[in-house]
């Protein structure tokens, strides 16, 4: 039988040889219990799992904890740790979220808990979380088949002249009259040689033709994200911005072939590399080839040089490999990828065969 999210957090107390786990970061606490806060914390033994909540979400909180079990109520003040006093003994061994606890929290945390031994965990919580639940993986599909629709309205209605920033407006619009709750990061459109900027900010220069319009953006259903990049030209494509877009539609396809269970994450990302860099462009292909998508836009596991993550069935991942030619314009193609049991589903249908605007 398949571990749950709270036995592999138990299961990470005996690796770490804790007694208790306190996971504040609010993204992992939803993660772990499926309760949505902006100040909550979890507290989680070998024998107890605690919500613990301010006054403002009593309410929805108890009634959480009545459905979801194991998971009690607490009430806490909205920036005290005292109520953990009664929970963790003295001589007790508490692993926390070193990567999210500020030096004031921490501060804190050793006066309202003296003679506890604080164990530092980062990454070790978030990874407990890297597989994707049946309901969260239809979030995400779903904000990923939104994207796809507003994508192909915006390329009907982008017109020369246009702007970057009017762009955005555009697409985040058709994002939202499809459901979109907000966007999953701020909307990048760029046009010409702007494109060859990997995360450039948008701005008033209209659209020419013949230029690369690049568009990076995302949707949000449930909370969860959807992350995809098209590169289309505004009119008929060169010769060269041709053989730009092939290139990285070969690398996507390679990286695409390689997103199995048991694929070590650097492994994807050679083989995206591998054809950008015969090609003669390795070093306009600066960023990783992907990561993990939920909750927040930028998850583990990382696509990346030398990253051992191993693939599990139930990760979602980008496949987002890019050239970037200063003067010219960049290319980007990402889609986002379901791991199967037996191999990939790839959640973004958006057509990857070079799309030419008619103007």
């Amino acid at each position: 039988m398949a571990m749950t999210r709270i036995d592999r957090l138990r299961n990470l107390l005996i690796v770490r040889r804790c007694t208790h786990l306190l996971i504040s970061d609010p993204v992992d606490a939803e993660y772990a219990c499926g309760f949505r806060a902006s100040n909550a914390l979890l507290l989680v033994s070998r024998a107890r799992a605690m919500l613990l909540a301010d006054f403002r979400y009593r309410q929805a909180a108890r009634a959480h904890c009545r459905v979801h079990p194991p998971w009690r109520f607490a009430e806490i003040r909205e920036n005290g740790f005292d109520r953990l006093k009664r929970s963790v003994p003295r001589r007790g061994r508490l692993g926390i979220q070193a990567d999210v606890v500020t030096l004031e929290d921490f501060r804190r945390l050793k006066k309202a808990l003296p003679g506890r031994t604080f164990v530092r965990m980062s990454g070790d919580v978030s990874a407990c979380f890297s597989t994707r639940l049946p309901r969260e993986i239809a979030a995400l599909s779903r904000a990923a088949h939104i994207g796809d629709a507003a994508f192909s309205a915006f390329v009907n209605k982008v017109r020369v002249g246009i702007t970057e920033r009017d762009a955005v407006k555009i697409l985040e619009r058709e994002c939202a009259r499809r459901g979109s709750e907000k966007p999953s990061f701020d909307t990048i459109v760029l046009f010409g040689r702007r494109s060859a900027l990997p995360h450039g900010r948008p701005s008033g220069r209209g659209l020419r033709r013949g230029d690369f319009v690049l568009a990076d953006f995302g949707c949000t259903v449930n909370g969860f994200c959807s992350d995809m990049t098209r590169t289309v030209v505004a009119g008929r494509a060169t010769r060269r911005q041709r053989r730009i877009y092939e290139i990285v539609r070969r690398a996507q396809a390679a990286a695409l072939e390689s997103v199995k269970p048991d694929a070590a994450a650097g492994a994807i990302d050679r083989a995206a590399r591998r054809i950008i860099a015969a090609a003669g462009h390795g070093a306009a292909f600066g960023h990783a080839t992907g990561h993990g998508v939920g909750l927040r836009i930028h998850e583990n596991p990382r696509l990346r040089k030398r990253e051992n993550s191993i693939m599990e069935p139930g990760m979602v991942v980008t496949v987002e490999p890019g050239i970037y030619l200063p003067g010219v314009g960049g290319v980007r193609i990402e889609d986002m990828v379901l791991i199967t049991a037996r191999g990939h589903r790839v959640l973004t249908q958006t057509c990857k065969e070079l799309m030419e605007i008619r103007l």
